[in-house]
């Protein structure tokens, strides 16, 4: 690999660079290395760096910028054997995450699960008054049942919702026996109201809430020491997006005394309304910028079982990957958790990339991501040269190996559960964002491997 000595980043800029051959460039007044041509190999991965497998399915790193596969006009180029794995997002110490070349969009949750008991089981007939919330109103019937065990309530109650079919507006409930239980399970779940379920005189518990521990608005806390449904992840975008927002949220229409849970809009902040926040953060933009900063989670602070659905992005993903569910009148059974599942199906032929390593990320981990990422949908007006050209980093690199871009104008999940309708998401506008379970959001998949594990010889 050829190395260039430059006194300036002016000379840097002006000198012609090699199509043909990787160079490494020096530049004397400041010490900074910069990496030009094709395909420069690397051992120490850093964010936006491409990572492949090789012909042999070894680990190899190229830097952003210089990927170039063969063709006709590069024939020294990356081998059409190889595989294009994705892009780093994050090297944490020895440990690098690779976010997967493409994601898909899918529901969070695929069904719903509720344990029904306090059945009286003597043979005589009994009646119930089930509520289904199936949308923005309720339906209420009533189930009769006469029977001496589980079983026989389970095939009484399946028949009854079927033959309520339409009264329940096509949602379709059943019942089964899991282990000593009777269990009601909504086939689709798609409003968030629907995880609601009750009958008269019995016990019903959401199976959701014991499946996936939720981490609640009240757990998170801020800088400031808040509460927040909403916290800010990314004060810059937050500001271009709310900061001069009219919305009454926004904007108080009386004297604030105290820290307010939603941030105030700048327009507000300058008001009249807020000389109380103004004295604790000062005038202007200046003391603006730094009162919307109170508002990032402390994410270290989480602790307990609260630490594994925050931190630990693989267990929390392996946890809910192990339930599935059977729709009515099917014979295969689905995840129940449909975006973990999707993220934990991914595999390449590789053990560190293999399949169960990979995951639906956490808060923590995608909190150090989502500052660094600029590029917008819209910016492909011009097709992929100016969508690179309008892109960060690990955006280039995904478009440049062919795959999907992570633009600022998309919701994503995290593994995280938030209530027993909705999870967090990432908005990258700057928040941690809660969205209901049905909505299909982009699910990106992601994986650790050692630091330590990537090869360094070029072609």
């Amino acid at each position: 690999m050829a190395v260039e000595i430059y006194e300036s980043r002016e000379a840097y800029s002006q000198a012609l660079k090699s199509t043909s051959e990787s160079t490494i460039g020096l530049i004397t007044h400041g010490s900074e290395r910069t990496c030009d041509g094709i395909n420069v190999f690397t051992n120490v991965p850093q964010f936006g760096d491409i990572v492949l497998l090789d012909n042999n399915n070894r680990l190899r790193c190229i830097k952003k910028g210089t990927y170039s596969p063969a063709s006709s006009s590069n024939p020294n180029g990356i081998p059409s054997n190889w595989t294009s794995v994705g892009v780093v997002g994050w090297v944490d110490g020895d440990r690098v995450l690779i976010i997967n070349r493409t994601n898909a969009s899918n529901p969070w949750i695929a069904g719903y699960l509720w344990r029904v008991s306090g059945w009286n089981l003597d043979g005589n007939s009994h009646t119930t008054n089930v509520t289904f919330y199936i949308g923005a109103s309720n339906v209420q019937l009533e189930f009769s049942y006469q029977a001496s065990s589980l079983e026989e309530v389970a095939t009484q109650f399946t028949e009854f919702c079927d033959t309520n079919l339409a009264a329940l507006s096509n949602n379709r409930y059943h019942a089964y026996i899991q282990g000593e239980n009777l269990v009601v399970q909504k086939d689709v779940f798609n409003d968030y109201r629907q995880y609601q379920l009750s009958m008269s005189g019995l016990t019903v518990t959401n199976m959701i809430n014991e499946q996936s521990p939720a981490l609640g608005s009240s757990q998170v806390r801020t800088v400031n020491g808040l509460t927040m449904d909403s916290p800010v992840l990314n004060v810059g975008r937050w500001i271009g997006q709310y900061g001069s927002s009219t919305d009454p949220s926004y904007n108080p229409t009386s004297e604030v005394t105290s820290i307010p849970s939603t941030p105030v809009s700048l327009a507000a902040y300058k008001g009249q309304y807020c000389s109380y926040l103004r004295n604790i953060y000062g005038e202007g933009d200046e003391g603006y910028y730094k009162f919307i900063s109170g508002y990032l989670p402390r994410l270290p602070e989480i602790r307990g079982i609260m630490a594994q659905q925050w931190r630990n992005d693989l267990e929390a993903t392996k946890n809910l990957v192990q339930y599935r569910i059977t729709r009515y009148g099917a014979t295969e059974s689905i995840p129940l958790y449909t975006a973990a599942a999707y993220c934990n199906a991914v595999g390449y032929d590789h053990p560190e990339l293999a399949q169960g390593n990979w995951f639906l990320e956490s808060v923590f981990t995608m909190s150090h991501i989502i500052p660094k990422l600029t590029y917008h949908a819209s910016q492909t007006t011009w097709g992929l040269t100016n969508i690179r050209a309008n892109a960060d980093d690990l955006n280039k690199s995904l478009l440049s190996i062919g795959g999907s871009a992570l633009p600022l104008s998309s919701y994503w999940w995290s593994v995280v559960r938030r209530n027993a309708s909705s999870s967090w998401v990432f908005y990258p506008y700057g928040l941690l964002y809660p969205y209901g379970f049905y909505n299909g959001l982009l699910c990106v998949p992601c994986c650790f491997v050692n630091f330590n594990s990537f090869m360094h010889s070029e072609l």
